[in-house]
């Protein structure tokens, strides 16, 4: 997980495209900021967590950027790197972001992106630089370990986990009924090959 400091905001935003960057550095993004953030804010607490928080965060971010969140499955998880790193509250705590520290959290969001993902936002529309997976086996140095459990150790589903690139498979002994790994070992030994 990041920390508030391991990203240089100030320095990281100068890397944006010059449209963006002088449309985020501008005064009038303050006030644009704060207008979306009280929109979100129906009981004028002064404060958003959660899903208000993401919708607003969404919505003050530029047209490119919300864009390219939105396209992507790690959505979700972005959000939730960008607020805990910002508010520094630790996985347990309550995030939040006050109606004055908001236009802040969206340029360290920004900083964030592009620290995270890449050195401009052309990365970003390439589903958030997902590498393709190295299908060479003798080039990985890492391996891909997978849990079979009843949700997972169908033909189609081992299968499919292979194609993948998993390396290791681990039978969940929680889940055993007579004859399961009797019957899931063989295929996983079809596949293998």
């Amino acid at each position: 997980m990041y920390a508030r400091e391991d990203v240089n905001v100030g320095k990281v935003l100068q890397r944006l495209p010059k449209s963006i960057r002088e449309k985020v550095l501008a005064d009038a993004f303050l006030d644009q900021c704060w207008t979306v953030f009280k929109k979100h804010d129906p009981f004028g607490r002064e404060k958003l967590e959660g899903q208000n928080l993401w919708k607003a965060l969404l919505e003050a971010l530029p047209e490119n950027f919300r864009k390219a969140i939105l396209s992507n499955q790690y959505g979700w998880s972005l959000q939730q790197d960008s607020v805990y790193a910002f508010t520094n509250c630790g996985r347990a705590g309550e995030p939040s972001v006050s109606l004055i520290k908001f236009p802040e959290y969206v340029k360290f969001t920004l900083a964030l992106i592009m620290h995270k993902y890449g050195a401009n936002a052309k990365v970003l529309d390439c589903k958030m630089a997902l590498k393709p997976q190295e299908m060479d086996h003798s080039m990985r140095k890492t391996k891909v370990v997978a849990s079979l459990g009843p949700a997972s150790w169908s033909e189609e589903m081992i299968q499919k986990m292979i194609e993948a690139g998993t390396d290791i498979f681990r039978l969940n002994c929680s889940h055993r009924r007579g004859g399961d790994f009797e019957r899931v070992y063989p295929l996983i030994r079809k596949y293998a090959k």
